[in-house]
């Protein structure tokens, strides 16, 4: 009997382990691996919505890597007998997989702030560029593929904040490079006019020191029209007493050629007649002695060269008129003011006053910023 009671007691000990074997390898089997396996998919998964597979590809490569290996490994050892199964290198793997993506997440959130921040200055700075020579590039007679281009550049702008605003980075760079190149293009179009206008500075120069000389020395009054500022400033005696804003010729960059050109004449003129309706169709008017000699002189030799055609005829009639303020260059080559500031002007100026016209009294690194 003592012999029957120690086999049965070996037997229940030996079942008793089996099972809690048994119950330790269900356990292990059923939770184990595959919460460690849940928590890694969102780590990587968070990674991957931090842009961690473009600011940490390395360590998100390692991270999904690492996580299929692990799927794998687990599938793997599932379809082996459940006593035999193990899952140490499954949690392992998983493991190290999480670590990678939490280092991904991280690295990717930084990386993702410094692009932004760096994508937000060049726009900033290129929007701080535009606005210095916003007023004098709307108002530069410049062709409609120019304008286009302008155009199209702060769209692109327009369209990379937007972007910045959704996280959308690589879309943002890409139409930030976009705006840079039509909008430099653009630019590069107008400073070379630009460039090219301004060779005539010097002589312009000196017309006005001279007609501002002449104003003091003879106590007299000269009206100074700056193309560029779009500005006529009365003299009086050597010193400003008025400054108004005009309009000009639709073409009013360089000196008028011949009649129809819609461009404003340059050089030393004098006021020949003073009109007012109905003798005049813009209110009130200063009429100037365009074309004067020098005129003629240069627009024969512009036809004897071939320059102009020889059908083309100099044209006239350039007045200091009324009705503007408009707020865009509309005249036909003459000079438009507002009502209010005509009567001023009108009232002021006599006949023979000295009127001088300039492509612009400062020089051209005051006047337009083309550091982009």
């Amino acid at each position: 009997m003592r012999r029957i009671r120690k086999i049965i007691i070996v037997l229940f000990s030996t079942l008793f382990i089996m099972g809690g074997i048994l119950t330790l390898r269900l356990l292990w089997t059923d939770k184990s691996p595959s919460e460690v396996l849940e928590m890694t998919r969102k780590a990587v998964s968070e990674a991957r919505r931090s842009r961690a597979d473009i600011y940490a590809s390395d360590l998100f490569k390692n991270a999904e890597s690492l996580f299929d290996s692990a799927m794998n490994w687990w599938q793997a050892e599932n379809e082996k007998n459940f006593l035999i199964r193990d899952y140490g290198s499954v949690i392992r793997l998983a493991s190290h997989s999480a670590e990678y993506a939490r280092q991904a997440k991280i690295k990717a959130l930084n990386e993702s702030r410094m692009v932004q921040v760096n994508l937000r200055a060049r726009i900033d700075s290129l929007k701080e560029k535009l606005a210095s020579n916003q007023e004098l590039f709307s108002a530069l007679p410049l062709p409609e593929t120019v304008f286009a281009s302008y155009s199209k550049g702060k769209m692109n702008l327009t369209e990379a904040e937007s972007a910045i605003k959704n996280e959308q980075f690589v879309i943002a760079e890409e139409k930030i490079q976009s705006a840079e190149g039509y909008i430099l293009g653009s630019y590069y179009s107008a400073d070379q006019l630009l460039k090219e206008y301004f060779k005539n500075y010097k002589e312009w120069q000196k017309w006005v020191k001279n007609s501002i000389g002449y104003s003091e020395r003879n106590q007299s009054r000269v009206i100074i029209i700056d193309k560029i500022t779009r500005e006529i400033i009365a003299y009086c005696e050597g010193k400003p007493i008025y400054t108004f804003p005009i309009e000009l010729g639709e073409n009013w960059i360089g000196d008028k050629c011949f009649k129809g050109d819609k461009a404003t004449p340059e050089g030393d003129y004098k006021v020949i007649e003073k009109k007012q309706l109905p003798h005049t169709d813009f209110y009130k008017a200063l009429l100037l002695d365009y074309p004067n000699s020098g005129d003629v002189k240069r627009f024969r030799h512009d036809k004897k060269t071939g320059k102009l055609p020889g059908s083309a005829e100099i044209g006239g009639f350039i007045e200091i008129h009324g009705e503007g303020g408009r707020g865009s260059d509309w005249t036909d080559g003459c000079i438009a003011l507002e009502n209010s500031d005509m009567d001023i002007l009108y009232s002021i100026v006599e006949i023979g006053a000295r009127v001088t016209i300039v492509g612009s009294v400062k020089p051209f690194e005051e006047i337009w910023r083309t550091s982009l």
